[in-house]
């Protein structure tokens, strides 16, 4: 069904812009970096606000909520820069695209318990991901940087988790194209702060400037299918694809980068989105 296409493009999309972090160079460091996909995110995100919203029914709660929606995002987004530098793609995608385990404990928290295919797909997902975490097949002088990997790919995942659900209760409060803009110029603002707080520099390389473009695009456009699936028969469906993205990103890795991945991996690495893919429903 089309709901189900929408997701596998914005998993593809999601996928693509994951591998592009992992293999690219950041002269100016990482918060530079985001700064400008960010920045070329607000700038193709605007017609789309400006052609399809209403901000004539913006609450200051809806506005509010998108602000700290997009404040998590920029830090997703940063530790999730961390976890790619730190550890390969097979290690910290697993663990970043299980940000449905922390949907799953917010929706307990407001009285939403699990069932017990839940829960049974969360304990799937933990194990798996822990094995392939807990693979001895690289150097034993690179545990520290996979512990610090896993640290900040768990960040990261809380991260997603805590924005997707500020903004799709903001969406439900308002118009959830009149929030796109103030969702990302959010991000970038707490991202700004952050990196003066921490003395980094902000600024990008312009040199780049067309691969965080392409970058912003594939961002742009995997949000946006999965945004405009809510007018599709079963939208939850492109919810479910899109989270496949981190598999993308594996399989993109072990093709082009030849990270090398044994067949008990590949089985635990299929386990863990098979998990997701149940947790989704």
């Amino acid at each position: 069904m089309l709901s189900l296409t929408f997701g596998l493009v914005a998993a593809v999309c999601w996928g693509l812009h994951d591998f592009i972090i992992r293999i690219l160079k950041q002269p100016k460091g990482i918060y530079a970096s985001i700064a400008a996909v960010l920045f070329f995110g607000c700038l193709l995100q605007s017609p789309v606000a400006l052609l399809n919203a209403d901000f004539s029914h913006i609450s200051i709660l809806a506005l509010s909520v998108s602000v700290a929606s997009g404040s998590f995002f920029a830090l997703a987004g940063i530790s999730l820069y961390k976890a790619f530098i730190n550890g390969p793609i097979k290690l910290v995608a697993p663990i970043v695209g299980g940000y449905p385990v922390f949907s799953l404990i917010f929706s307990s928290l407001n009285g939403n318990l699990p069932n017990g295919i839940q829960v049974g797909a969360v304990i799937i997902i933990v194990i798996c991901a822990g094995y392939v975490a807990a693979s001895k097949e690289e150097n034993e002088g690179d545990l520290a940087n996979k512990k610090t990997a896993i640290l900040w790919a768990v960040l990261s995942s809380f991260g997603f988790a805590s924005s997707f659900a500020l903004g799709q209760y903001a969406s439900n409060l308002s118009d959830q194209y009149a929030l796109l803009l103030p969702n990302r110029i959010s991000a970038l603002i707490a991202l700004i702060l952050i990196a003066k707080y921490l003395n980094k520099p902000i600024v990008p390389d312009l040199s780049e400037w067309r691969i965080f473009a392409l970058m912003a695009l594939l961002d742009a456009v995997a949000q946006g299918f999965v945004i405009s699936s809510g007018k599709l028969e079963f939208p939850v469906y492109a919810s479910i694809s899109a989270s496949l993205f981190g598999l993308v990103t594996i399989l993109l890795a072990a093709f082009f980068l030849r990270e090398k991945i044994s067949s008990k991996q590949w089985i635990a690495i299929l386990l863990v989105f098979v998990g997701l893919t149940i947790l989704s429903y």
